[in-house]
Formats: C-alpha cells, structure tokens, sequence
C-alpha cells in the first residue's frame, strides 16, 4: 500500500540513512512478498523499479525476468524491462540507444498493443540506428496516428519525420 500521512512525516524527520534504511526494508518485504507470491504483475514492475532507483540493476534485472517468466505478456512489464535496457543518449541524434534484447521487448508490445504508441517510437529509434530510414518513418508516422496533435510529444515526432526527409 502507500504510505500515510504518519509514515511520510517520519519519513521527513530522518536522517538520509535512516530513509535509505526504511526504503530498503519496504522493497526487502516487497521482494519478499513478490517470493511468495508472484501473481501480481504490478508489483513485480515496482520492486523491478524499486531496485533499479536504489542502484541494483543486478536485482532489477532478475525482478524483470522473474515477473516475465510468470506474466510474459504483461505490457508494462516489457515496456519496463526494455526502458531499463536502453542505452546511453547518442550525441549525434539525441536518441538512446536501443540494442538488441529492447528491441525484441519492444516488438513484442507492438505485437500485443499496437495501439500503444511508446514501443513504436522506440522501434523507429532502433531502425534509425540501423540505417533503416524507411523503417524508422513507418514507425513515427504509426506514432503520429497515435498522438492528439495537442500533446507536445507530437510536434517533436512530426520535427525528427521531417529530418528523415522523403
């Protein structure tokens, strides 16, 4: 559950460690629960990102794998592990890079939704990074159709299609 209103003013009253310290101890008793049970896709996706804030890609990754191997199509799962895969923003295109195993997470989610226009932004990155023009338009424009012309991720995708030229 989330935490009261009495949990978060102790919370404020601590000293960093001891935050750090009650935070461990949340995800710890998350994992354990996770353990015991692990028919909850939601909270194998929050101890997976519980551990990737307290700096433990090791044990984010197993949370990842773990709550895939119990819920293989739960798309926020994939689209969670794929973002924790991403590389580091390339300078030249200010675009992380999307190696092989994002890639393959990301298709599945286009696979299972193909309305959902975050998996297609991310396999128009991969098929820039490839050389794939082509592919990477096809990509943005299913982004596009996807979008309110209102939402301001909208005008940057219309921008980078544009770059792309014909």
């Amino acid at each position: 559950g989330q935490p009261s209103a009495a949990d978060k003013a102790r919370a404020a009253a601590m000293t960093p460690e001891q935050r750090e310290a009650m935070i461990r101890g949340m995800v710890e008793k998350l994992q354990a629960r996770m353990d015991a049970d692990g028919s909850d896709p939601e909270g194998w996706l929050r101890l997976a990102q519980a551990r990737l804030v307290l700096n433990q890609p090791d044990k984010a990754q197993a949370a990842f794998e773990q709550g895939l191997r119990l819920h293989p199509d739960d798309p926020a799962l994939l689209k969670g592990y794929a973002a924790s895969l991403l590389g580091p923003e390339q300078a030249a295109t200010g675009l992380p890079e999307i190696g092989d195993q994002a890639a393959q997470l990301y298709r599945k989610v286009a696979e299972l939704r193909p309305d959902d226009p975050e998996p297609w932004w991310y396999l128009g990155i991969r098929a820039l990074q490839e050389g794939d023009k082509a592919s990477a338009r096809a990509s943005w424009e299913k982004v596009l159709a996807r979008l309110d012309p209102a939402q301001p991720e909208y005008a940057e995708i219309k921008e980078r299609l544009d770059q792309l030229g014909s």
